[in-house]
């Protein structure tokens, strides 16, 4: 894709101008035109008397570039006159989308507060181009915004994109996203104010800790997609070819192999992780402490109607954010490349139906207390 012939780019086109303590916004009509994309390798300089973790953000930096083929070009001195950024200590936690100019630095700017792995990989996502998930413009088929719970100088802060102003990439809405805010961003009462309109979603929006499949896979399709030009690979599951190793894929989580055809190898603890859902309603029991994966098929004209009878599993973050990767994940959606719904602690009777005719969990429990027990059978669409 040639982001400099293409009107449409993922890049933020707004002529807003504010700060909401996470991103700038400083867009008029004659940077429209203008391509956001960075050179690579992007210089950055961290200023010294900032007093900032400067090595938990050059390991970040170095994860972006292990996972992309992103680059960074760390400066001894403040960048002048030439494009690149400069991290500062500020009352913000901040930065801009995108490149903003080919001649002249901008800032990424953090607190003490927000200095961990996840908020600096937030920032500097959206310094490369990356803006908050829901805002996509098709927002409104998964999200609803409590505005009476929003602060109105607040409003346009969670205001949606018009379908011209990004480029999606062909990938889906993802609640799990690190760029996706939280349920109670700018609250004003500490109500929700973005609520799922699938509730099985609710405790997975504001996911902190790390970038996500899908936010690699922007990156790299923004900056990388020239990358593997020979014997592209068909990679399915909504795989993509590793700009590390053109030779395969690189799989969502749930997916495995060299075009992500195969389901996860899974450790001896690990039985019988294939399922076949039939008109009769099967049960299956998880316990204790281990990591596995189950993948549930049926008929292709059918769906699965899918119970979880009960669980006591792994509790939420502080935050309230059910963590990928730390609990329970039902994948029921038609694209297998998104986060799947998360759920924490006790469940009782949570019904869920797939889109398609697969459904993949991830069940991860830290305790021999641990358990979820789930029923399924096939259904017609």
């Amino acid at each position: 894709m040639n982001l400099k012939k293409n009107t449409k780019s993922y890049f933020l086109k707004s002529n807003d101008l504010f700060v909401n303590n996470d991103i700038l916004y400083i867009d008029k009509r004659g940077f429209r035109e203008r391509e956001f994309k960075w050179d690579l390798p992007i210089k950055y300089w961290i200023d010294p008397k900032a007093n900032l973790n400067t090595n938990l953000i050059e390991k970040t930096l170095k994860d972006i570039s292990k996972k992309t083929c992103i680059t960074w070009e760390k400066m001894e001195t403040i960048i002048n006159n030439t494009t690149g950024l400069n991290i500062r200590n500020s009352g913000l936690c901040a930065s801009f989308v995108g490149r903003l100019s080919r001649d002249m630095p901008q800032e990424i700017t953090f607190t003490q507060s927000c200095l961990n792995s996840g908020r600096i990989q937030h920032e500097f996502s959206h310094a490369l181009g990356l803006v908050h998930e829901n805002r996509r413009p098709d927002n409104e088929k998964y999200i609803t915004i409590n505005f009476t719970n929003v602060e109105e100088k607040d409003f346009k802060k969670l205001k949606s994109f018009k379908n011209d102003e990004l480029e999606l990439f062909n990938i889906s809405y993802d609640y799990g996203s690190l760029m996706h805010h939280s349920s109670t961003i700018y609250s004003k009462n500490n109500l929700s104010t973005i609520l799922t309109n699938d509730p099985n979603y609710q405790n997975t929006i504001g996911q902190d800790n790390k970038l996500k499949f899908n936010d690699i896979k922007k990156l790299n399709l923004i900056y990388c997609n020239n990358v593997c030009k020979k014997k592209p690979l068909k990679c399915k599951n909504g795989g993509y070819m590793d700009p590390k190793n053109c030779k395969k894929c690189r799989c969502p989580p749930h997916y495995g192999g060299k075009t992500c055809k195969m389901v996860k190898k899974m450790k001896k603890k690990c039985k019988n992780i294939v399922k076949k859902a039939t008109a009769s309603k099967k049960t299956f029991e998880i316990n204790g402490k281990i990591n596995c994966y189950y993948y549930i098929t049926s008929s292709s004209n059918y769906k699965i109607k899918l119970i979880i009878q009960n669980s006591n599993l792994p509790q939420k973050e502080n935050n309230g954010v059910c963590i990928q990767g730390k609990a329970l994940e039902v994948l029921y959606r038609k694209d297998p490349s998104v986060v799947g719904a998360m759920f924490c602690g006790i469940n009782k009777n949570v019904t869920i139906l797939s889109e398609s005719n697969k459904v993949s969990i991830n069940y991860v429990g830290n305790s021999d207390k641990n358990f979820v027990k789930i029923s399924f059978q096939k259904v017609k669409k």
